[in-house]
């Protein structure tokens, strides 16, 4: 990248974007949305929003679910550029799932807990919260995964449409994998154990910096850039207030301590077992293939931990959905759902996707799979649905 001085016209405003910045701490206003705690309890938090214009009666409630070790405020990044606010300003009644921060009593925590104890108790609450009206899931990263398995496991919840973003459904395909490759080999030698031991230690609470740092190896492209980008946006207020919410949200990423992520990795890296074969719970397959409703999938083309091929791979996983939508936004993992240009793709197209199926029923049975494929974002009427 060729650094460009500032011309002598943006002086004025960088100078003043350094005063404020360091007056007051920064650029970006960080403060969570206006909410309320719904009901607490181990290893959850549910959030409902409060309103900031009349709800729109149409629109049906949203669920937003984070990955786990994930900050909530990657639904909620900044004022102006809020995922949170957004909803809220469109009508719809909002609410979150905190997951916390696990300790390390919490290190065998299982995947089971979170699809089957978990989210189906916090989409029940939250649906009896709004009147007993179905919900729009909206999970991002694993946190997508989960909420679609939770789905499949459960076909009696009340949720109208699942919407995932940077969700990866071929494990295979993930950059992150590369960094672990000689486990799929060694696990297949050692039956396991060591696999295992390995993905446990990197789901460590010690082993937190690490991973951290592993995660920040995989995009260092990006991280070098960050220097360059403060210099030549010192003068875009709006550019520096991004910046700074965005390494806000890195530097309290989460290293998940309990043992599901460490399932997800040892089986669907090392066997791939979720684009290949079901899950399995308690030793019984748990197939996303009987997940019905509406399923809106959003890769970003910069991911690098999730690219594309990952996160689309879910539309040979669906043969029931109502609806499959496959879209790419601009952006990385981060940015595809807190990006600058998120409200006109990545949102626009939840938008869409939910006012299309808010005041639709989902048929009970579907004779084939509809699947179609755009750039999120790309047009403002229904896209035309490609027979599979």
């Amino acid at each position: 990248m060729v650094f460009n001085p500032l011309a002598p016209s943006q002086l004025g405003s960088a100078a003043a974007n350094l005063w404020d910045a360091a007056m007051h701490g920064g650029l970006a206003d960080t403060r969570p949305q206006a909410r309320r705690i719904l009901t607490e309890a181990r290893h959850r938090t549910l959030y409902r929003y409060l309103e900031t214009t009349d709800p729109d009666p149409e629109r049906l409630p949203v669920l937003l679910v984070p990955t786990l070790g994930a900050p909530p405020s990657c639904f909620d990044l900044r004022h102006g550029n809020s995922l949170v606010e957004h909803l809220l300003g469109s009508g719809a009644r909002t609410y979150m799932v905190d997951f916390g921060r696990q300790k390390f009593s919490d290190r065998d925590l299982a995947l089971e807990r979170w699809v089957e104890l978990v989210l189906p108790r916090t989409i029940r609450e939250a649906s009896k919260d709004a009147g007993d009206r179905p919900l729009h899931l909206v999970g991002w990263s694993l946190g997508g995964v989960l909420a679609a398995l939770t789905v499949a496991n459960d076909q009696s919840l009340p949720v109208q449409t699942v919407s995932v973003i940077a969700a990866p459904f071929d494990m295979h395909r993930m950059r992150l994998r590369a960094t672990i490759a000689p486990l799929s080999a060694v696990g297949a030698l050692s039956e396991g154990f060591i696999q295992a031991a390995l993905t446990h230690a990197m789901t460590n609470p010690v082993a937190a910096p690490i991973v951290r740092s592993g995660m920040r190896a995989l995009t260092l492209p990006k991280e070098l850039s960050y220097p360059t980008a403060l210099l030549l946006n010192l003068h875009d207020r709006e550019a520096l207030a991004q910046i700074q919410a965005t390494e806000a949200i890195k530097r309290d990423l989460r290293t998940y301590t309990g043992r599901s992520i460490g399932e997800i990795y040892a089986r669907f890296i090392a066997v791939n077992e979720l684009d290949e074969r079901p899950a399995e719970l308690h030793g019984e397959f748990l197939d996303l293939g009987a997940l019905r409703q509406p399923f809106l999938t959003i890769a970003g083309t910069e991911d690098i931990l999730a690219p594309e091929m990952a996160v689309h791979a879910v539309s040979t996983l669906l043969p029931q959905s109502a609806e499959v939508r496959l879209r790419t936004a601009p952006g990385g993992h981060l940015a595809v759902l807190a990006g600058p240009t998120a409200k006109t793709t990545t949102w626009k197209e939840l938008d869409e996707f939910q006012g299309w199926w808010d005041t639709r029923q989902i048929r009970k049975r579907v004779p084939s799979r509809r699947v179609s494929v755009e750039e999120a974002g790309a047009s403002v009427a229904r896209p035309q649905l490609h027979v599979l």
